[in-house]
């Protein structure tokens, strides 16, 4: 379940503890739901919780585009609507594969184990983009010229943190940043490590392909590749039709790098991360083991709950 960053990069209160879980916690592949919001913020909002997820996702294009009164209420409707049908469709099938992960969890865990986790990640994009772009068409369709200075302004300044968090110090922080970042993702979901465990995960982690400059590019070029989208729909006002097509062609292929070479060195990186992770997780304990099982059972779980409360507001 040590899915990379590369990958993730968004009522009332769901019944019991769930929603307090979903608050505290990583939301996993629920976080998709606010894929326009992060390919407009670069951002991993993976810990807040899936209730508040089409309000933050206003709040940050708004920031991003600064909306209008009428643009704010089309893009509410439309991420009211995604997370009705995210919550009816979506969730009972991530609960599938959650629990699919969890009976396939052996020890010592396979290759192919990790592999078939992060294509199910892959996996689960498409429908989500089919249902993304026609509401990312209609609000391009009343998009002006001063809300894309805004959007080229906002993407500088994000950028610009991000080449300070990941690229601005010294290659041997580099490295102890990422360090840093592995640590936190592992105990995130087999708990904490022992101080032998750690100096392992982070020597491990040292061995890691630099591919930060990569990201940043791939962040880059998908914000490009986003903003031309959307400012050749204001532009030209195509027929609806036509720009629910060209914003679904576009996300289609939104995790797919346009640079041959860059591609190939990220894949490297996701294929070295995938076998830090089957390291890690052969290397951990029995309890943590069971510390990672029921943190599936726990998604599943909230999963279950979310799409149950879901069906109980549709009920008349």
């Amino acid at each position: 379940m040590f899915i990379d960053a590369t990958l993730l990069k968004a009522g009332g209160p769901v019944a019991g503890t769930a929603n307090r879980k979903l608050s505290t916690r990583a939301v996993g592949l629920a976080v998709m739901l606010c894929a326009l919001w992060l390919v407009l913020a670069g951002c991993s909002a993976t810990r807040l919780g899936y209730e508040a997820l089409p309000t933050l996702a206003r709040w940050q294009i708004d920031r991003h585009l600064d909306l209008d009164e009428p643009q704010t209420a089309l893009l509410t409707r439309h991420l009211e609507e995604l997370q009705r049908w995210h919550r009816a469709s979506e969730l009972p099938a991530y609960a599938a594969t959650l629990e699919g992960f969890e009976r396939e969890l052996r020890v010592p865990v396979a290759p192919e184990t990790v592999a078939s986790w992060r294509a199910a990640v892959f996996a689960a994009w498409m429908p989500l983009a089919d249902r993304l772009a026609p509401g990312v068409a209609d609000l391009a369709l009343t998009l002006r010229p001063e809300q894309f200075a805004a959007l080229t302004r906002r993407y500088e300044r994000t950028n610009r943190e991000f080449r300070d968090d990941h690229l601005g110090a010294s290659p041997q922080r580099q490295t102890e940043l990422r360090g840093d970042r592995v640590v936190r993702r592992a105990e995130r979901f087999i708990g904490n490590l022992s101080g032998a465990q750690e100096r392992d995960v982070r020597r491990w982690a040292a061995a890691l392909p630099a591919v930060e400059g990569d990201w940043l590019a791939e962040r880059q070029s998908r914000q490009l590749r986003l903003h031309a989208l959307l400012e050749s729909i204001a532009t030209e006002r195509p027929a609806r039709d036509e720009a629910v097509r060209r914003a679904r062609a576009m996300l289609a292929d939104l995790w797919v790098s346009t640079d041959s070479q860059r591609r190939e060195r990220l894949k490297a990186g996701s294929a070295a991360n995938d076998a830090l992770a089957l390291r890690i997780l052969n290397a951990a304990t029995r309890q943590q083991i069971s510390v990672l099982r029921e943190n599936l059972r726990e998604y599943v779980a909230d999963f279950r709950a979310l799409a149950s409360e879901g069906a109980a507001r549709a009920s008349p």
